[in-house]
């Protein structure tokens, strides 16, 4: 399957389906992570293997095929791999203004509270003792406390990205037989980066999720450089969506089964059930049930469906354009959503002031975001010779 330098160099519109996916992805992260949280029986993980963290890495992936494919064609890899390592930076700097702002937060409620709130979050074995040790861990990103796991994975698959994107001008299968065998060494061995948390490696095994982030890029590569596209029509179409949607369903039963208070996990095939959907490893259960979930949404829904033109649609889709100012907001959020609710319990009022307040905090920035630039977004769609911006990794 090779691709043809010139693909890349085709006018491309922007995936408003992208947008969609990674804004939705990120109101389910918050709901998610509030404590006791009724409404998180309607998202992503509370009927599904999978989570919004399979969406945020595969939509990234996707969308590093996107821009970065297209500046390595159009300027060649080193300007590539320059914008690369500027994002990589980028987020890890991003990285490290959360978890001081995090840090900060909780340790200012510990000491109104009087519980030890930084202490829980950090799990670190240097914390107090050793403030010099710590800040190593931080800088070297081993420290990864709660909610602050997904960016150092960015971080290092977006270092080493460059080789995929190099394998995957010549052949997609260059760029997807070395990351497949690295996952599947990584699931026969535990392969991981060493960091202060329960297991003791990255709470996103980079050497695991890398993977997902490859899969999408290939596809989005591939996809552009007209090496090949999902059918559109006929007896392979049907033959996938059968496939998908097959895979959907075992991963809705898989998870009923596995939150079922009948069926239990101590022992048995059901307990090997629940061991194989490690998200820590990114578990073949998880990533099967994602790419099927993906397959079946890519051959469902049209490029520029009119569902998505809706105001509400419009929003969410605000969220993904912008999505790691907004992530940012979203992980202070769950913070200060956790200081609540150590403070005054987890009534249902506690909750419904989270879910509103919180959400609708989140669209709000959002909007303002979108509101911001939209001169510089109006001369971008009309110079004729400029391609239309590519989403970002994140």
């Amino acid at each position: 399957m090779n691709l043809p330098s010139s693909g890349l160099s085709v006018k491309r519109r922007r995936d408003v389906r992208l947008d969609f996916a990674r804004g939705l992805a990120l109101v389910f992260m918050y709901i998610d992570h509030i404590p006791a949280n009724p409404l998180e029986r309607l998202t992503l993980q509370g009927w599904f293997v999978s989570d919004a963290a399979e969406v945020f890495v595969f939509v990234a992936g996707y969308a590093a095929g996107l821009a970065y494919g297209g500046r390595l064609v159009h300027n060649g890899m080193k300007a590539a791999v320059e914008q690369i390592w500027r994002r990589s930076a980028q987020i890890y700097l991003v990285h490290l203004a959360l978890f001081a702002i995090c840090a900060g937060l909780l340790a200012l409620a510990a000491a109104y509270l009087g519980k030890p709130l930084l202490a829980e979050w950090l799990s670190s074995p240097d914390y107090p003792a050793h403030p010099g040790a710590l800040l190593l861990r931080i800088l070297l990103l081993e420290c990864q406390p709660g909610y602050l796991g997904i960016l150092p994975l960015y971080v290092f698959v977006l270092l080493l990205f460059p080789l995929a994107l190099w394998a995957m001008r010549r052949n997609v299968l260059l760029a997807l037989l070395p990351s497949f065998l690295l996952y599947a060494l990584t699931q026969a061995t535990g392969l991981n980066l060493p960091a202060s948390t329960p297991t003791g490696g990255w709470s996103f095994d980079p050497f695991a999720w890398q993977f997902l982030f490859v899969v999408g890029s290939c596809a989005s590569y591939a996809r552009v450089s007209a090496a090949w596209s999902l059918p559109g029509r006929g007896r392979i179409h049907r033959r996938l969506l059968i496939l998908a949607t097959a895979i959907v369903a075992a991963a809705i039963v898989l998870k009923l089964l596995l939150s079922s208070h009948v069926i239990g996990t101590n022992g048995g095939f059901f307990h090997y059930l629940f061991a194989a959907t490690n998200k820590q490893l990114l578990a073949p259960p998880r990533l099967v049930s994602i790419l099927g979930l993906v397959l079946l949404g890519a051959l469902l829904v049209p490029r520029d469906p009119p569902v998505l033109a809706t105001q509400s649609a419009t929003v969410l889709g605000s969220l993904g354009q912008n999505s790691l100012k907004v992530f940012g907001l979203t992980v202070v959020l769950i913070v200060l959503g956790i200081i609540f609710t150590r403070a005054v319990g987890t009534a249902w009022w506690t909750i419904a002031v989270l879910n509103i307040g919180g959400i609708l905090a989140i669209l709000g920035f959002s909007l303002c975001l979108a509101q911001a630039v939209p001169a510089r977004r109006l001369a971008t769609r009309a110079a004729p010779s400029a391609p239309p911006p590519s989403p970002r990794p994140i």
